[in-house]
């Protein structure tokens, strides 16, 4: 049994596209909401990866932001 190797980028690269083309057709403007909670650097490293692809694909992104110490009745 061999191994094939599998170039993701140019799968996602094209996934992205088709997401694209598919939003500019239907003439969607979807917005993308992201909660964020605290200071974690990986957490907002995620979130500038996500607020990047939303843009290439033109999805609107917002990051709302709330208290680390506001519990759940900050999110309502």
């Amino acid at each position: 049994m061999t191994a094939t190797l599998i170039q993701g980028k140019p799968i996602a690269d094209a996934i992205l596209a088709r997401v694209a083309d598919s939003l500019r057709r239907d003439r969607l403007d979807p917005l993308l909401v992201a909660v964020a909670c605290g200071n974690d650097q990986a957490s907002a490293a995620y979130m500038r990866r996500q607020a990047k692809i939303a843009a290439a694909t033109g999805i609107r992104y917002r990051i709302d932001q709330v208290p680390e110490s506001g519990g759940e009745s900050a999110l309502r």
